[in-house]
């Protein structure tokens, strides 16, 4: 995210800027394959996000709306033969986008 404005607010909180080009969106599941002898972690990624948010002095600035989006058709995981089992899961076909607008939130969909 890149520092855009000094907005004017009870603790000088400063507006951000998703920039998708430096920006990344992941998760991580863990995951047991019957075929490994220890368990491992999947990871999908995608830089498809867009939104701000604003920090103050005291870190994100409850006084101000917060918001992100990210297009979950195009998370990409770490294996290709994971990304059906994503895209069904996520049902990407019927719902492209998941927003938040409070941190520590679940993103919905």
């Amino acid at each position: 995210a890149t520092a855009t404005t000094t907005l004017t607010t009870p603790v000088g909180a400063i507006r951000y800027i998703i920039d998708p080009a430096r920006s990344e969106v992941a998760y991580f599941a863990g995951e047991k394959l019957a075929s490994l002898p220890t368990n491992s972690v999947a990871k999908g990624t995608t830089k498809e996000i867009s939104g701000e948010f604003f920090i103050g002095a005291r870190g994100l600035d409850a006084t101000r709306e917060s918001k992100f989006s990210v297009d979950l058709r195009n998370l990409t995981p770490d294996e290709s033969r994971r990304d059906l089992r994503v895209q069904l899961t996520l049902e990407t076909v019927r719902r492209r986008l998941a927003s938040s607008c409070n941190p520590g939130e679940p993103l919905t969909r």
